[in-house]
C-alpha cells in the first residue's frame, strides 16, 4: 500500500530510521510547529529531514504501521514530504 510521498526504490537509507522513535530532542513538526515527542508517531522527510506528525501529513496510522513493518524486513522505502516530493522524483528520474 503506497501513501503520498512513499517511494519504493533501491540503494538508499531505510525508512526504519525515520519511523522509529525519533531521537532528536526538541524537533518541531514542520506542519503544526509543535514538538515531536519520543512517543509521537511521526515521519521524517528523507531530503529536508523535517519531522511531521501523522495527522499533519494526513497519513493513516495503518499506513505508518505498514511502513514500519516493511522496513524491519529490509525493504528500501523512502518518504518525502509534499515540499520535497517533486525534487525526489527528479533525483530518481521518475
Amino acid at each position: 500500500m503506497a501513501s503520498k510521498g512513499v517511494k519504493r526504490t533501491a540503494g538508499a537509507s531505510q525508512v526504519a530510521s525515520q519511523v522509529a522513535v525519533q531521537a532528536t530532542q526538541g524537533a518541531l513538526c514542520k506542519g503544526c510547529k509543535k514538538v515531536v515527542g519520543s512517543d509521537d508517531k511521526a515521519m521524517q522527510c528523507e531530503l529536508c529531514l523535517k519531522w511531521y506528525h501523522l495527522v499533519c501529513i494526513d497519513m493513516e496510522e495503518i499506513v505508518y504501521e505498514n511502513i514500519k513493518e516493511e522496513s524491519k524486513g529490509g525493504s528500501q522505502l523512502h518518504w518525502f514530504c509534499v515540499d520535497c516530493n517533486g525534487q525526489a522524483l527528479e533525483i530518481v528520474g521518475a
